[in-house]
């Protein structure tokens, strides 16, 4: 039981820390649904040649100076950790809508369905993947996530050096791992500072970008067979956004059960229509 314990925080984790990171770039909502595949530009727009669309542009309320939202803007970045594997991934705006977007995020045998609001402020992100429940799968994993108060900001409208905001949210969850189901639950908070901008290099290019820090504490409850099982992670970073590209890259650090590990995110290729 110890060790099945270990391996399933070992998962949860992998996917929270997965989804603190996208949401630095809807599910179903029935409980072991699989994840649908992005619709594609024929069949929300009913065209028969998606080719022959213009991108489409964002709303006002979505223009935001470090996040560009733009339908079939993607951004892969490349990954470094000292407690996995190296990794690699892509963010995809799937559509565009006046009050918001989604994003697609795929691993090599991980998909995260993303839906994020635009308000008056600035985006947000509705983590852990929708606005009112988020899917995650993998070859053997199925994590069924319902986030309820969202607040906050992700990336407001105008970042100036010394301007602090925060995103916090809660999330109620299962998670089958090869038959096994685990009941999940927690809440997580982003505290972001900004620095000032600096000059960035990553694989995708040389960039001025605002240097941001950001604080993410997320606090994990697993019931496993009538036994609840609580855990904190904790991780500091400190990223980098540049002005009508979007995040470029992070340098975090983390802490997970006394166990401390750092990881460095770039970005190495987008394409903004």
């Amino acid at each position: 039981m110890k060790h099945k314990s270990v391996k399933l925080f070992g998962l949860l984790i992998a996917v929270l820390v997965i989804m603190a990171c996208s949401a630095l770039g809807g599910g179903s909502g029935e409980e072991n649904a699989p994840v649908e595949e992005p619709a594609s530009s024929e069949e929300r727009s009913g065209a028969s040649d998606p080719t022959d669309e213009p991108p489409v542009a964002v709303s006002s309320l979505c223009d935001n100076e470090y996040y560009p939202v733009v339908n079939g803007a993607t951004w892969s970045y490349s990954g470094t950790s000292s407690a996995t594997e190296d990794f690699a991934y892509t963010n995809t705006i799937s559509s565009v809508r006046d009050d918001g977007f989604t994003v697609t995020v795929e691993f090599d045998d991980v998909t995260l369905v993303q839906e994020w609001a635009c308000i008056a402020d600035g985006i947000l992100a509705l983590d852990t993947g929708g606005s009112a429940a988020g899917t995650v799968t993998t070859s053997d994993i199925n994590l069924e996530m319902e986030t309820q108060n969202v607040s906050g900001i992700t990336y407001p409208n105008e970042i100036l050096p010394g301007n602090t905001w925060a995103h916090t949210l809660d999330y109620t969850g299962k998670m089958d791992v090869a038959g096994e189901f685990v009941d999940v639950s927690g809440d997580t908070t982003y505290s972001y500072t900004a620095i000032g901008i600096e000059n960035v290099t990553v694989p995708a290019g040389t960039f001025d970008a605002m240097k941001i820090e950001v604080i993410t504490t997320i606090n994990i409850n697993m019931t496993i067979q009538g036994s609840e099982v609580p855990v904190t992670v904790t991780s500091t970073s400190t990223s980098w956004f540049a002005e009508d590209v979007g995040w470029v890259k992070s340098d975090s650090t983390s802490d997970v059960l006394g166990a401390p590990s750092s990881e460095t995110i770039e970005l190495v290729s987008y394409s903004i229509p």
